[in-house]
């Protein structure tokens, strides 16, 4: 699929998995103080408890990470190992959905069963480790799962990237307005327009998915995790119906 390609079904996913980036990250930091989406956030926790002296921990964070790279391996070889041989070449997306869904629920159970210790405690390794380390995989499998479709341009657990692009393709559009920007084609110019207001959705679906998440979180505790959990299951019914036109008009 090319870059600048807006396959109708594509906003859709990239806002309810922005949404769902949302609420998982809200709940990582809810329940122990830890965001879990952001790879270069372990990497500031391991400097500020490696100058603490904490090395126990401050390594046992630096070695989360490794768990969302081998998320996104794992929806590599699941998406592209059925490829080799297989006309229907996107039923591996239904199997990433669940398997995000069974780590978000399987938290949700864990927590409630007090595997976890306290909902919003300060961070104890030995207990949030699992916690961690789940959240981290379920970040990892959605990540690669959306940079697969979309030639890498799309992000859905952190917001940073889309900002940056939002920024830019705003600031071209802003110079076309005052005529001082190179001519596009009208056709480039409305698919700019288009994809800029695509990523201002997905901004807002992020943040809707913290503040949502957040109620149930502060009312549920660890059962809130259920939410992310849900959206990843519509997810995976709606690329069951699909098949392999998922993502495709």
């Amino acid at each position: 699929m090319s870059e600048h390609s807006s396959p109708r079904r594509l906003p859709i996913y990239w806002w309810t998995l922005s949404f769902q980036a949302g609420a998982i990250n809200a709940g990582g930091l809810l329940s122990c103080g830890r965001s879990v989406s952001h790879v270069t956030g372990f990497g500031t926790y391991f400097g500020t408890e490696g100058a603490a002296g904490h090395w126990q921990v401050a390594l046992g964070l630096l070695s989360v990470p490794i768990f969302f790279l081998f998320g996104a391996i794992l929806t590599t070889i699941v998406l592209e190992h059925p490829r080799s041989y297989s006309r229907d070449r996107f039923y591996g997306y239904s199997r990433i959905l669940g398997t995000i869904a069974i780590l978000c629920l399987s938290v949700a159970a864990l927590g409630e069963a007090g595997y976890f210790g306290s909902f919003n405690e300060s961070l104890n390794l030995r207990r949030h480790y699992i916690l961690l380390v789940l959240l981290s995989l379920a970040c990892g499998l959605q990540n690669a799962l959306f940079s697969d479709r979309a030639g890498t341009v799309v992000r859905s657990t952190h917001m940073t990237g889309p900002i940056t692009d939002l920024g830019i393709e705003l600031g071209r559009l802003f110079l076309l307005a005052i005529g001082r920007g190179q001519r596009l084609p009208q056709l480039r110019f409305r698919r700019e327009l288009t994809f800029s207001a695509i990523r201002g959705i997905a901004l807002l679906m992020f943040v809707g998915g913290a503040l949502l998440g957040s109620f149930y979180f502060l009312r549920y505790q660890y059962l809130g995790f259920v939410l992310p959990g849900f959206t990843a299951l519509v997810l995976m019914t709606d690329s069951f119906k699909v098949q392999r036109r998922l993502f495709f008009d």
